[in-house]
């Protein structure tokens, strides 16, 4: 897969990667834990380098479905990195 450097880090990821959002939404706005994990592992395995994920997807689960994947598959950690970002959320009353 092609990759291109991550901003100024030096840091060369695949041009494709894995988007987190939809990791943490489902029917009944979560996923499936093994699902996901599956994704997540299929993604690394065909060559996404970079996974992205936010706090706010799925209310954490995007995060605990990346992270049960890396845990499951540790050989898969050193070969992608995992972004973030963090924000606020409106609360309206």
């Amino acid at each position: 897969m092609r990759t291109k450097t991550l901003g100024r880090t030096g840091i060369e990821v695949s041009i494709v990667g894995l988007g987190g959002a939809t990791l943490g939404y489902g029917p009944e706005d979560t996923m499936d834990l093994e699902l996901g994990v599956a994704t997540v592992i299929a993604a690394i395995e065909a060559g996404a380098t970079l996974v992205d994920t936010a706090p706010k997807y799925g209310k954490g689960m995007s995060e605990k479905i990346i992270g049960c994947a890396l845990i499951r598959r540790p050989d898969l950690r050193v070969r992608c990195f995992v972004t973030t970002k963090v924000g606020y959320v409106l609360l309206l009353r």
